[in-house]
């Protein structure tokens, strides 16, 4: 026999048979906790049968109380097993498919890393085989105790990324085509914050892909005329809500705990009743109340939200009946397809909140027939289908009264979230444009759809101003285009360009390798073929060369004793040249050989590609007549004496500090 619990997923099998999954409750030793286990009654026996997942919780110490949940077993994606199975977890969603096959979305409990958080998870078990197959979310949770938004995209259009959000307490039904729908419910962030949510989503189990069908980020709900389906119509954001799927394969939802009368003023308990149609995806709201009722306040500020009931005679269909805001009740559908709601936590007819035992019959064919208002229009656009080959003018008009037009530009189905019709639209690229109309009184028009194909002609390519090749200088690159009003596009790392790139102002100095790549954009062209040019640049390295001015030497002179050197450098060298003078050979008869200073001239500082210059001076004390000669084409000073013996001085350039 199953231990106590709550919170558990329960299904029927084709045999009538009752399965039962997980739920917070204690396993087979008395330690409490998130339980995997899986069990199935049979009617005809009046017998459990244990069938699957674990008996007990892993302890580290029972009498301290120190158990926690199972880990789930994820496998191979898309592949049943033996070993598969889900983690401990409560507050999740079911469904039974029309193959019945069971499916199991989120809830609270323990993902494949162990930690406890909100699961996104998708399962499906077949009880033919007694195995589960993991069929979408994640395996892990971001954090601890947190969980996944959800991941949307386009309204009504599935994806093989779309996911609600990491959910629990949520509604769900099954078509009659084999898909499964899913709505509000508590979704919890990244960062372990709650909300009220109020999206709905069909998940197709033939193409394992989610949509996101309606419904709104902020969970506010939109009431609209009562009885009337309509695309902007939608309940608030809500957990633990009643629902059903009567004979004809509509859902059917009632009350909840969530935002007070589909608000963001406060939270309460909700009686609204609300009818989906799976065959149009839209909602209307069939009764109960949707305005705010404060049951209770304190210093004249209300604590508390809800409606309290309206039971009339036992037994007996009134119009003003109606149940009060309750969550978390029971509910069946009879053969006669009446809807059947038992108790649950909620507001009693003094509007007292407490646990209830009250039964209710909501009677469809008591109720009269609500049938959806006739349709609006169908939008006109005033530009045929067709290939036209420069860009176009459209505009959409609908002559239902108070009609407002959505449309989208991709060929998606428009709803209430998308676009606004208010001004003319320039198609300038091929595109699919779809409309709908909608107005107050009037259900959703047919759709209006055409597509149109753009051939526009493409931008010249732009053009370099230096070719590609291998330079041994700086080069200046302009780039040009020759369409008219074009703007440029370009890169300098051999990376494709785009819109998003950097725009072409004025000529682009390439002083190292590199790639530029080029594109042009105007109006009422495409976009530019890419132009390319590749630049190796080879600059020498850098270096520098000194030479000097021939200068005749008086012995003991102390003036016109001085040589010019100049430093000329190259390859693009800059920096600072420290000079020094050394005598290395000396004429025999030489008695005093020349002092050699450069004073303050020393270093020569190089800041651009022309020369610096330094002053020399050579100083003598020999009473001889002797001459320094420095002749122009060593660019080495030499010291002569009268009778012809010679010395040798010596240049040193040391660079300080060089650069390219």
């Amino acid at each position: 026999m199953t231990g106590s619990r709550s919170s558990a997923v329960g299904w029927k099998d084709k045999a009538g048979n009752l399965w039962l999954f997980g739920g917070f409750g204690f396993d087979a030793n008395g330690d409490v906790g998130n339980l995997n286990d899986l069990w199935r009654f049979d009617l005809s026996s009046n017998q459990w049968t244990w069938m699957g997942g674990n008996s007990s919780l892993p302890c580290l110490n029972t009498a301290a109380d120190q158990c926690w949940d199972q880990p789930a077993v994820y496998g191979t994606f898309g592949t049943p097993a033996a070993g598969n199975n889900p983690g401990g977890r409560s507050e999740s969603t079911g469904w039974t498919d029309r193959n019945g096959h069971f499916w199991l979305y989120g809830g609270f409990g323990r993902d494949a890393r162990d930690n406890e958080c909100y699961l996104n998870d998708l399962w499906e078990f077949d009880p033919s085989i007694n195995e589960w197959t993991w069929r979408g979310g994640y395996t892990g949770c971001p954090s601890v105790l947190a969980g996944w938004p959800g991941v949307y995209n386009s309204q009504g259009v599935p994806a093989p990324e779309n996911n609600p959000w990491s959910l629990y307490y949520a509604s769900s039904w099954a078509d009659s085509s084999g898909n499964l729908w899913l709505f509000g419910g508590m979704g919890e962030d990244l960062y372990a914050t709650a909300w009220y949510m109020n999206d709905t989503w069909q998940f197709s189990p033939s193409t394992n892909e989610w949509a996101w069908m309606s419904g709104t980020s902020t969970g506010v709900g939109e009431y609209g005329s009562m009885g009337v389906w309509s695309l902007s119509s939608t309940p608030g954001g809500r957990k633990s809500s009643a629902s059903w799927t009567d004979k004809d394969g509509n859902f059917w939802l009632l009350g909840g705990a969530g935002l007070a009368y589909g608000s963001t003023s406060g939270t309460g308990l909700l009686n609204d009743l609300w009818e989906f149609k799976p065959s149009i995806d839209e909602w209307a709201w069939m009764g109960g109340s949707n305005t705010a009722s404060c049951l209770k306040s304190s210093s004249g500020i209300c604590v508390s939200w809800g409606y309290g009931g309206v039971y009339g005679a036992l037994g007996t269909a009134g119009s003003g009946n109606t149940p009060g805001g309750r969550y978390s009740g029971a509910t069946w559908t009879d053969s006669a397809g009446n809807l059947w709601l038992f108790g649950g936590l909620g507001d009693d007819a003094q509007g007292t909140v407490g646990y209830l035992n009250d039964m209710w019959q909501y009677s469809l064919k008591a109720t009269p027939s609500v049938q959806p208002a006739s349709p609006a229009a169908m939008p006109s656009l005033s530009l045929a289908a067709g290939t036209y080959a420069s860009a176009q003018t459209l505009t959409i008009s609908d002559q239902t009264p108070g009609a407002v037009i959505y449309y989208t530009t991709d060929g998606t189905m428009p709803n209430g979230n998308s676009a606004v019709y208010n001004s003319p639209i320039t198609v300038s690229s091929s595109k699919t444009v779809a409309a709908i109309a909608v107005a107050s009184s009037y259900s959703v028009s047919a759709l209006a759809t055409a597509s149109y194909t753009i051939t526009l002609p493409a931008a010249a390519t732009p053009t370099f101003s230096v070719p590609t090749g291998t330079y041994s200088s700086v080069q200046t690159v302009s780039i040009s285009d020759t369409t008219n009003g074009a703007t440029i596009y370009y890169t300098t790392d051999g990376t494709t360009p785009t819109t998003g790139s950097t725009v072409y102002t004025g000529p682009i100095a390439v002083s190292s390798t590199e790639t530029i790549e080029a594109i042009a954009t105007a109006s009422g062209y495409l976009t530019s073929a890419v132009a390319s040019a590749t630049y190796t640049i080879n600059l020498p390295a850098p270096s520098f060369t000194i030479s000097g001015t021939a200068v005749t030497v008086t012995p003991g002179a102390t003036t016109g004793n001085t040589s010019t050197i100049t430093v000329t450098p190259g390859g693009g060298f800059t920096g600072s040249v420290a000079l020094t003078a050394t005598v290395t050979s000396s004429p025999s008869a030489a008695q005093y050989p020349p002092a050699l200073s450069f004073g303050s001239t020393s270093p020569v500082a190089i800041t651009s590609a022309g020369p610096g210059t330094a002053i020399l001076t050579i100083s003598t004390t020999a009473a001889t007549n002797a001459a320094m000669i420095l002749p122009k084409h060593s660019g080495v000073p030499w010291y002569a004496s009268g009778s012809g013996v010679l010395a040798c001085i010596l240049l040193f350039g040391i660079p300080a500090r060089r650069r390219n």
